[in-house]
């Protein structure tokens, strides 16, 4: 029994923690004119244990949640009405090109990567940004060594791509 305590005990402390690194970006949300409340917070986490959970995945270390929260904060596309339900979706976006590309990606790249689309190619939509990730999960698969972020490439059917 007190092996279960000590295991609870531990869960408990490390949501505590993940709960109050998400909390320490109060200021640069507020500063983006969004309100980041520990109901908010706590919606972020609870949302991103789900995905781990529905993956079959366990984290370790920095909380993807966190470094998620903390580069989308300042998007322009992210309003102060959705932004947990957008830091959901951006979280389950993430799981689903970890989970598929076994590593190949950090998870700074794959965060990276994902801000470029979203801002440039998926105007904020997560749906947009869904598909691009199923698209750049099958071009890992065929052998493609980064996920592709070229804005023209993906987006302007029809039209030569350039670099802008």
């Amino acid at each position: 029994m007190g092996f279960y305590l000590d295991i609870y005990n531990s869960t408990k402390a490390i949501e505590k923690k993940k709960l109050d690194k998400i909390m320490s970006l109060s200021e640069k949300a507020q500063n983006n004119n969004i309100p980041l409340t520990v109901e908010k917070a706590q919606y972020i986490l609870d949302s991103s244990n789900s995905v781990l959970k529905d993956c079959g995945r366990i984290e370790f270390g920095d909380s993807v949640a966190f470094k998620i929260t903390d580069c989308f904060l300042s998007s322009a596309n992210v309003s102060k009405y959705d932004f947990e339900k957008v830091i959901e979706g951006l979280i389950e976006v993430f799981y689903l090109i970890k989970n598929e590309i076994n590593e190949k990606l950090t998870d700074d790249e794959i965060i990276e990567a994902m801000q470029t689309v979203f801002e440039k190619g998926a105007c904020g939509s997560t749906v947009h940004l869904a598909h691009w990730a199923e698209r750049e999960i099958y071009s890992i698969h065929n052998g493609a060594e980064t996920l592709n972020t070229n804005f023209n490439e993906l987006f302007l059917k029809g039209e030569e791509a350039t670099d802008e």
